[in-house]
């Protein structure tokens, strides 16, 4: 039983190191500046400054990204609910076309539209759930919509 093909695994292994070099090379060229900087003798004082900042930069970002983990959670869940919804709507409309399931006025052909607008109520709703949960200011529009 394979769990993972190996087509997605080495996509998603490339994905990783890509994104290791680029970090890996800006973090050569932070350095590099640094010392560019401070090796001329009128810029001198730029060159610890320089890696300083940056530092508290990305301390900063890694703050906010620790800062927003319960949100991600949420969202996770919201996206989870609304996959299986889809799928279990999807699973519902296949038996009702192939006559699998009958329900008392209600034709097989009506189920693909049905299950269409169950669909778009299914993603209304997951965003609806999502957005106020987004890294902006809070809009007025979502005050007291929330359903957590």
């Amino acid at each position: 039983m394979e769990v993972v093909k190996a087509a997605r695994l080495r996509l998603l292994i490339g994905n990783v190191l890509r994104v290791v070099y680029f970090l890996l090379l800006a973090g050569a060229a932070l350095l590099y500046s640094s010392f560019v900087l401070s090796v001329n003798p009128a810029t001198a004082r730029f060159g610890g400054t320089v890696l300083a900042s940056m530092g508290d930069v990305a301390l900063g970002a890694i703050r906010a990204i620790i800062a927003y983990l319960p949100n991600l959670v949420y969202l996770f869940i919201i996206w989870t609910i609304a996959y299986y919804g889809v799928k279990a709507a999807r699973f519902f409309r296949d038996a009702v076309a192939n006559q699998e399931i009958s329900l008392p006025k209600f034709e097989p052909d009506w189920a693909d539209p049905t299950y269409k607008l169950i669909r778009v109520a299914i993603g209304l709703f997951g965003w609806s759930s999502v957005i106020p949960t987004f890294p902006a200011p809070n809009p007025k529009s979502f005050e007291g919509f929330r359903y957590s």
